[in-house]
């Protein structure tokens, strides 16, 4: 490669003309060969991730501490406001106004030229510039997602005796990045770019190592498309830890994941039968995940499977095939029994245990299990008869009690294990239709306070109201999945529009 830049050399300065092949070749190796000058690329490289280091730490720092004090000045009580912190939230208000307001380039002069005239490390300055540009922008995306927190998670926080600061911290502050992580992202993005912008002061980045090799070889096109080449590459290997991240913490909400879930009945042979009985399959190869704080609705015909999936989830049913993992552990014959004592279950018979009384309803598995001891255990049963409204039916036997009673005592059952999910099998289903109306007002309860549920239903307005999302399941498929909003108001699947145009 070397003997053939030396002819091109020679040729040109004899006076000859390259063709295309080969200036283009030349001025490669120029850009790129000669002196071994990719070297000052890779050092502009290094300069580049350390000055987005240096910028993206202090703007997250910056940004998060005005965004904190702006957040906790706008949720004071009139009556006591502090006027320390009112004077920091001004100072807050200025800087985020005066940094939005005027020009990044702007800033990097007045930076150089004005406040650190006197300092030489201009890729330092351009650092502390980049940060301080960021933290404006980084501090609204912040108080976004900070705000956007439902209130009554502060309320909650303060109710159980923590101060404001330990709330924030442990409550509303991991809520708020989980919803601004995407916002965040395409701000450092941002900000890995805006690295190119310190060469005007004299940073001594990626950008500054190319137009040292452009000013020595007089040529441009090689340089900035190297420069451009290399940026594309640092963002995309940005854009992919960041998608990687996002899946990391999407993963950790997870709760249950479902994967090609099979059930079919029938095929055996009995004894004295010509042939194996015919097959049955009731479930067709599910897909599902679910996250915590889910509601999950499944809806559709009688008999498409929706009760199967549902018992196959604790293992009532046995699957025929695929695999069911639950917080991460598979749902199988080794594990099942720790499983079911955090997957409640609710049926639509009820079950409830007609020798036992009420309470003891609710005591016998935490008893039987040693989850606590048996004062906690008797106050927590108290307590979940408080929330349903039974308190008064805790020493009756489940016989004496109405079909809303029951279904309420059974839910209040599967709330003592204190379950991180509960199932739901149409609930209201054997229900007279005026004693629905107290079992739906206890799950909807339920979904507010935050309970991961998974209901299989025929109450298409609960669905509708209630859900984070709905699954319509035909023919032992899930056939189409959507928030309720959307599902019920454009089905896209022909069978799920005949389905409501019947049911709604």
């Amino acid at each position: 490669m070397a003997a053939q830049y030396e002819l091109l050399s020679q040729l040109l300065k004899s006076g000859g003309r390259l063709d295309m092949g080969q200036e283009l070749f030349y001025k490669f190796y120029q850009a790129f060969v000669l002196k071994d000058r990719w070297l000052q690329y890779i050092g502009g490289v290094g300069t580049t991730l350390l000055v987005t280091a240096i910028a993206l730490a202090m703007g997250v720092l910056l940004g998060s501490v005005v965004a904190l004090v702006r957040v906790a000045h706008d949720q004071q009580r009139p009556s006591r406001s502090n006027p320390v912190l009112g004077v920091f939230n001004a100072v807050c208000q200025v800087y985020t106004t005066v940094i939005r307001g005027t020009p990044m380039m702007v800033q990097l002069l007045i930076m150089s030229m004005v406040i650190f005239n006197n300092s030489r490390n201009f890729t330092m300055v351009g650092a502390l510039a980049l940060g301080i540009n960021s933290g404006a922008y980084v501090s609204e995306i912040i108080r976004g997602g900070l705000m956007a927190v439902d209130p009554g998670q502060m309320e909650a926080g303060r109710s159980l005796g923590l101060n404001y600061i330990t709330t924030m911290v442990v409550i509303i502050i991991p809520q708020a990045i989980r919803a601004v992580l995407p916002a965040l992202g395409n701000e450092f993005i941002m900000l890995l770019k805006d690295t190119s912008l310190i060469t005007v002061i004299g940073g001594k980045e990626l950008l500054y190592a190319a137009q040292g090799i452009m000013n020595r070889t007089y040529e441009a096109m090689f340089p900035l498309f190297g420069v451009a080449l290399i940026y594309l590459v640092l963002v995309m290997i940005f854009t992919w830890l960041l998608a990687k991240f996002e899946r990391r913490l999407a993963q950790s909400d997870k709760i249950l994941e479902v994967r090609g879930l099979t059930k079919t009945y029938g095929g055996e042979k009995r004894k004295g039968a010509k042939q194996a009985a015919p097959t049955l399959d009731v479930l067709r190869g599910i897909d599902i995940d679910i996250y915590r704080g889910d509601v999950v609705c499944l809806i559709g015909p009688s008999g498409c499977g929706k009760s199967t999936f549902l018992r196959c989830l604790n293992r009532l049913e046995i699957p025929t095939g695929g695999s069911i993992k639950f917080e991460g552990v598979e749902v199988d014959d080794d594990h099942i029994d720790s499983v079911r004592q955090k997957m409640g279950m609710v049926f639509q018979h009820f079950n409830l245990f007609p020798h036992l009384t009420v309470k003891k309803n609710l005591e016998l598995a935490p008893s039987l299990l040693k989850l606590k001891d048996k004062e906690a255990i008797s106050k927590r049963a108290d307590e979940l008869l408080a929330r349903v409204g039974l308190a008064d039916k805790a020493n009756v036997y489940p016989k004496s009690l109405s079909g809303g009673q029951q279904q309420r005592i059974a839910i209040a059952r599967a709330l003592a294990m204190d379950p991180d999910v509960i199932l739901f099998d149409e609930p209201t289903s054997a229900l007279d239709p005026e004693m629905v109306g107290e079992v739906l007002e206890l799950m909807k309860e339920l979904a507010r306070s935050g309970m991961t549920m998974v209901c299989v239903t025929h109450e298409m307005g609960f669905a509708r109201e209630v859900s984070t999302r709905v699954l319509f399941m035909d023919d032992g498929c899930v056939m189409e999945q959507n928030e309720p909003h959307a599902l019920f108001a454009s089905p896209q699947n022909p069978r799920l529009k005949s389905f409501l145009s019947k049911v709604l």
